[in-house]
């Protein structure tokens, strides 16, 4: 309502939308965290046969205005699709977190590269290597840059889901490529 009546000055403006702001980060990460001790506690039984080549498609073209944007070449490998036995919510977030941390992470003009196939989701795109060790990547509140978009929270989620499914969950940086894979 502040922000609406506009009947401050720019400072006080400013004020009110850096407080808006925190609101918002705030209530991402309590819902991440939620939504972590919700996964941790098995509380996502329901599982449906889910399409990973569907729903990496229908992800991509969320990210298309800012594929555009950033111009980034995409590139999406389709050497056979899989259908997993998964929680569809799960299935959602796991794969919404790794296209979302490559479109984050991918410098502009950069390349983001999906591979699927009957054993393995590989992501990878472009970057600077990592400031900070590569194994700290999945651990919660852990994030290679000041961003504060990111709440650290996003890999920690997907090892949660892998975790669950006992799919194994990896991260390397190889000629200036960050890769994360999922193995089911």
């Amino acid at each position: 309502l502040l922000m609406q009546s506009g009947k401050f000055s720019q400072e006080e403006s400013k004020w009110v939308h850096d407080a808006f702001e925190s609101a918002n980060r705030l209530s991402k990460l309590t819902q991440s965290l939620l939504l972590l001790s919700k996964i941790e506690n098995r509380q996502y039984p329901e599982t449906e046969n889910i399409s990973l080549q569907n729903l990496i498609r229908n992800k991509l073209n969320h990210f298309d205005d800012i594929r555009s944007i950033r111009n980034l070449e995409v590139r999406f490998n389709v050497i056979s699709d899989v259908t997993l036995d998964i929680n569809p919510h799960l299935a959602d977030i796991l794969i919404s977190n790794i296209i979302s941390n490559a479109f984050k992470h991918s410098p502009e003009n950069g390349q983001i590269e999906i591979e699927l196939s009957p054993q393995l989701l590989i992501s990878t795109n472009t970057g600077k290597p990592l400031s900070k060790e590569p194994a700290s990547l999945f651990n919660r509140f852990n994030k290679d840059s000041d961003s504060s978009e990111s709440s650290g929270l996003g890999l920690s989620i997907v090892q949660e889901i892998c975790h669950i499914y006992q799919f194994k969950v990896d991260y390397q940086f190889i000629k200036g490529w960050h890769k994360i894979a999922v193995h089911f």
